[in-house]
């Protein structure tokens, strides 16, 4: 119970922080609004029934579709760091090739050899943007971003996709501008949202059995989240 209770006050913490709250709740609704339309409907007719056992339940079901649900319990282990290479390597060739439209994956094996370290970044973005929020898109976007930083791009044996990951790192600057971003986002995920509920359900059906499809949905998920990734003579600029 302790620890229950410890999880319900870290999740709450988020009501210490109004700006966090309200992109919160204003991702979730655009992302589960048909759930959040129903539980209301559900609550009327359990009001009227005076049904309170199902009314507490689709008060709570309710509560996580808007704000989110509440922390796994510290004493869960996730099991971060099972992807084999080969999963590494499909899923940032499913994700190069939405992002810059170049598929090859030998190119992508012979610059990553040694995957250490950058599965358990692609496993956290995962686990970011099925999270369905704004804060979850934003953080699954800057781990994406970290996975370039890994690529040893600059080495002989990367020269084929250099390029293609130099692309990238200049997308990558959007999130050196936080201001910016939110604006970004926000405007994004509201004119996207059905396009970015239907990329995190196939990361989510994907996740596990194909991860070049999985990588190929992140990278649609980016360009309908973020905007698309610059041509590789372009500049960095703030839409």
């Amino acid at each position: 119970m302790k620890d229950d209770w410890a999880r319900l006050q870290k999740w709450g913490a988020i009501f210490k922080n109004k700006s966090q709250l309200v992109n919160v709740v204003f991702s979730n609704f655009i992302a589960n609004r048909s759930g959040i339309f129903a539980d209301v409907a559900e609550l009327k007719a359990d009001e009227k029934d005076a049904n309170a056992k199902d009314l507490g339940l689709t008060v709570a079901d309710l509560i996580v579709k808007l704000i989110g649900e509440v922390p796994a319990s510290s004493r869960l282990v996730t099991m971060l760091g099972s992807l084999t290479p080969e999963d590494v390597n499909l899923f940032l060739n499913g994700l190069l090739t939405t992002l810059v439209n170049d598929d090859n994956l030998s190119n992508v094996e012979n610059c990553t050899k040694d995957v250490e370290g950058i599965d358990t970044v692609v496993e956290t973005a995962i686990a970011d943007f099925k999270r369905k929020t704004i804060s979850g898109y934003i953080a699954g976007g800057k781990q994406i971003a970290s996975i370039i930083q890994m690529v040893p791009k600059d080495e002989p044996q990367c020269a084929a996709v250099a390029a293609d990951l130099k692309r990238v790192e200049t997308w990558a600057k959007l999130f050196e501008h936080p201001s910016e971003l939110i604006k970004i986002v926000i405007g994004n995920v509201a004119r996207h949202a059905d396009k970015i509920v239907t990329d995190v359900e196939s990361i989510r059906a994907n996740e596990g059995k194909d991860y070049e499809v999985t990588g190929q949905s992140v990278g649609d998920l980016i360009i309908e989240v973020f905007g698309e990734v610059p041509a590789a003579s372009s500049d960095f600029v703030l839409y």
